[in-house]
């Protein structure tokens, strides 16, 4: 699955247990619409570094997997990332593509 959505936060890495690591990503969706939420990411071990070139308020996607933490029999939902990429804004016109095409009203014979 993936979220788009603008980094709200980027917490520093956190050392879990001798193997663990963890790093968590917030990301706004929605952000100007009427109802944004802010999603908790955790990316752990060797994907917490894909953070580091990341910076708050930029917009990105981020890769994502559902999961959940068994705590005491209860069922708890957790968010893992595996990917961000960076979102950049495609205004392209027709005209941006193709420079060099005239647009002409032809009058067909049929």
């Amino acid at each position: 699955m993936e979220i788009e959505g603008i980094v709200k936060e980027i917490h520093d890495e956190k050392k879990l247990n001798d193997t663990v690591t963890v790093r968590r990503l917030v990301v706004t969706t929605d952000p100007d619409g009427k109802y944004p939420k802010d999603i908790p990411v955790d990316f752990y071990n060797d994907k917490c570094r894909i953070l580091s070139k990341h910076k708050i308020s930029e917009k990105v996607n981020v890769g994502i997997n559902l999961g959940s933490k068994n705590n005491n029999g209860i069922l708890y939902p957790k968010i893992y990332g595996w990917k961000v990429a960076s979102v950049i804004p495609s205004e392209v016109t027709s005209h941006d593509q193709n420079p060099g095409r005239e647009n002409h009203d032809i009058d067909l014979a049929f």
